[in-house]
């Protein structure tokens, strides 16, 4: 919305529950590596890809695209713990000026690190019951912690900006 050059220089600061965010989205990324690679060999070949609303399959494949969700929560996760580094360069739904540029950035960094808890979460969710599908035989996905997941990430996106308006204004 506003122009990036005339912001505040951001004071960087990494609390520790920023660095547990972070090392959360990491891990979660790495497990789903591991978890993948140490069932790999079990897995059969043709292995559910997509499923509906209802966790019905929809889709088979090979089971060599798993790596391609692995590949995504990881760059998700990777590229959003980078990012969060540079909270100048977001964009804010207030006008950032010297008074309230700590606050926004600290704000919008925190988000996207619970951001990408979430989505990181949601993606390794999906590689881990995929692979427990496909071990197990079993034909259906519970879609309950997926509703859940998205329904957090909207959650989140609506709390954040009624907090970033509010702090607009402190």
């Amino acid at each position: 919305m506003f122009e990036t050059e005339n912001r505040p220089p951001y004071q960087f600061r990494y609390p520790l529950t920023d660095k547990l965010l972070d090392i959360s989205c990491l891990a979660l990324a790495i497990s789903s590596w591991l978890y993948l690679f140490y069932h790999y060999g079990s897995i059969p070949a043709k292995v559910p890809m997509h499923f509906n609303a209802a966790g019905e399959i929809t889709r088979y494949g090979v089971k060599a695209e798993l790596f391609i969700l692995t590949v995504v929560a990881t760059a998700v996760a990777g590229g959003l713990v980078a990012l969060a580094k540079y909270p100048r360069i977001y964009n804010y739904p207030v006008e950032i000026t010297a008074k309230n540029a700590q606050k926004q950035y600290n704000l919008a960094t925190r988000m996207v690190r619970v951001m990408n808890l979430l989505v990181t979460t949601l993606l390794c969710y999906a590689t881990f019951s995929t692979i427990q599908i496909s071990i197990s035989n079993k034909n259906k996905l519970s879609p309950m912690v997926i509703y859940i997941l998205v329904a957090a990430v909207f959650a989140l996106i609506i709390g954040y900006l009624i907090l970033a308006n509010k702090k607009n204004k402190d």
